[in-house]
């Protein structure tokens, strides 16, 4: 069986960056197993942008307490590679499952 890709994006009233975060993430060449979007109590419009992306079966949860976002998108979850990007940066999954696969 091959390797899964769980993708999670972590935000706090980042929902300005949000749009070119998930098509970039849509973008791949490899394309990612779940998309899920872990807002941090955000008061900006980053629950609707995130509701847009849905239909492309990015999944949006919302935790309302600082910080919880990396060990949330951590715990308990059956990841064969995680990674963590702070702000808009986004970079390539296939590139990373390569370096992860070593």
């Amino acid at each position: 069986m091959g390797s899964r890709v769980s993708v999670v994006v972590t935000c706090h009233n980042y929902g300005r960056y949000l749009r070119e975060c998930l098509e970039s993430v849509l973008a791949q060449d490899r394309p990612a197993d779940e998309i899920i979007v872990v807002d941090d109590a955000s008061t900006d419009d980053t629950p609707a942008i995130a509701a847009e992306y849905a239909p492309f079966g990015v999944r949006y949860e919302r935790v309302d307490f600082r910080d919880a976002c990396l060990s949330y998108s951590l715990s308990g979850k059956d990841l064969d590679y995680a990674a963590r990007t702070t702000g808009p940066a986004a970079g390539s999954i296939s590139a990373s499952a390569a370096i992860w696969s070593r």
